[in-house]
């Protein structure tokens, strides 16, 4: 009986450190047609980026109302990371999505329209980009899209990772070899008066 009641201890003991060890990430999102209509059980693919030693992925399906839903458990000592959402559209080809999340902003939301044909959706031309600190003293703009890149900073830099010297707000508008912008900002040298993307 003692050993059963050590074990259970041990067990439980384990599983409360690893519970301490992870935090949640939730995604969320809906998939809509071109009119509007909710789409029911349109699979997703979710997944991350391998480059951050974190791997997940998983297929969701939307309910009735076209909404689709998942949480994942994130190690503590991964700081940030990058998850991919893809559902397939109307012509056959994927319609991809990118979400980025940082430990304590644990929501990722996703929203496809799909049959879009006014070009105004989400599909294979769209592009994104988040701008990230490096320990180093870095900012680094994360593109995503049909490279090659090209790099437009508030600043006037025009490479992928700038050096700033100054706190402020450090924009960079980042266009695709489709010619997709997108722009990402980020405040930098501590916490920001307007809001929470700050390093």
């Amino acid at each position: 009986m003692r050993k059963l009641i050590f074990l259970f201890l041990t067990i439980l003991a384990f599983s409360g450190i690893k519970a301490q060890n992870t935090y949640p990430v939730t995604v969320l999102g809906f998939i809509i047609d071109a009119n509007g209509n909710a789409i029911a059980n349109q699979d997703v693919n979710l997944y991350t980026d391998s480059v951050f030693n974190f791997n997940y992925n998983n297929t969701v399906a939307t309910d009735a109302n076209g909404i689709f839903n998942d949480q994942f458990d994130v190690p503590v000592n991964v700081q940030f990371g990058f998850l991919i959402a893809e559902t397939a559209d109307c012509n056959g080809l994927n319609l991809v999505e990118f979400g980025f999340w940082q430990s304590g902003t644990d929501t990722i939301v996703y929203n496809f329209i799909l049959c879009d044909t006014t070009g105004t959706g989400n599909g294979p031309d769209s592009c994104f980009v988040d701008v990230i600190c490096d320990p180093d003293g870095s900012l680094g703009a994360i593109a995503f899209g049909m490279p090659p890149f090209s790099y437009q900073w508030g600043s006037g830099d025009t490479t992928e990772i700038i050096f700033p010297q100054d706190t402020g707000l450090y924009c960079v508008t980042v266009t695709d070899a489709t010619g997709c912008e997108s722009e990402g900002c980020l405040y930098f040298g501590g916490n920001n008066p307007n809001g929470p993307d700050s390093c």
